[in-house]
């Protein structure tokens, strides 16, 4: 549940929240906008709080001063019998100037990322204050300021494959300083022409295959084919069809046959 109150500052630019009652079950904070961006703190009420100073930024609409430091897409688990990949995208937006990024008013002046033909279920997680997550063409976009400093986004979906192997794009709009995209040995493994060879790396007890590249340069388009998927067999297919059946028909449909057989 969240709660929010708002204050408008006086001549003097002092403000006031009236009978704020300490909860130790409630996070509590307390945020400012400025030129259309918002930035926020956090508030230890348990004790009497202290002086509490936020950090502004002169806004711009530029978003050349954005790059993303580190890139990684992992392809974790495969569904051979509907052909279905799972992946998960971490990006870190880096602002390392000392202005605001705002999103003007163009559709291309959000943050983007793209995703691949036929995603769904996509889930996005950022510690962007007030981002909202709008769909675009090809993917999804962020609408969020961005102050200085580095700022995490998370997201997975998944997507259907055709045959053992997939081809895989991405375009990296602020670059990347650096990229990784890793896949399980036990799903599939991965070829590009552009990125490199391939090397082995033990996560936890499973081993996968990693594929790492420097420097993207900003606009650049990265291709990857994940070959060896596991595919659906005779019985998976059948299965899915049977699935997919509408059995809501069945009676009906049962009935009209042995009417018919009458």
């Amino acid at each position: 549940r969240h709660e929010h109150r708002e204050a408008t500052t006086d001549a003097q630019g002092r403000f006031r929240f009236e009978g704020v009652a300490f909860d130790p079950g409630t996070v509590y904070g307390v945020s400012v906008t400025y030129g259309e961006a918002l930035y926020g703190i956090d508030l230890d009420l348990s004790v009497a709080p202290e002086p509490v100073t936020i950090t502004i930024y002169e806004p711009v609409q530029d978003d050349s001063l954005l790059k993303i430091t580190a890139a990684s897409v992992v392809f974790d688990q495969v569904d051979k019998a509907t052909q279905t990949l799972w992946a998960l995208e971490i990006v870190t937006i880096t602002n390392d100037t000392d202005r605001a990024y705002v999103p003007g008013p163009e559709p291309m002046q959000i943050l983007r990322f793209g995703l691949p033909p036929g995603a769904v279920g996509l889930t996005v997680d950022t510690a962007l204050l007030q981002a909202s997550v709008i769909q675009v063409e090809k993917g999804f976009g962020l609408v969020a300021s961005v102050p200085p400093g580095e700022h995490e986004v998370m997201y997975a979906y998944s997507f259907p494959y055709a045959g053992d192997e997939v081809e895989f794009s991405r375009s990296f709009r602020y670059g990347a300083d650096r990229l990784k995209i890793l896949v399980p040995h036990d799903v599939a493994d991965l070829a590009s022409g552009q990125l490199g060879s391939t090397e082995s790396v033990m996560i936890g007890e499973r081993v996968y295959r990693l594929i790492s590249a420097q420097d993207v340069p900003r606009g650049a388009n990265v291709t990857l084919t994940l070959v060896g998927l596991p595919t659906a067999s005779r019985l998976d297919r059948a299965r899915r069809h049977v699935e997919d059946l509408p059995w809501e028909l069945a009676a009906p449909a049962f009935l009209a046959v042995l009417l018919g057989g009458v």
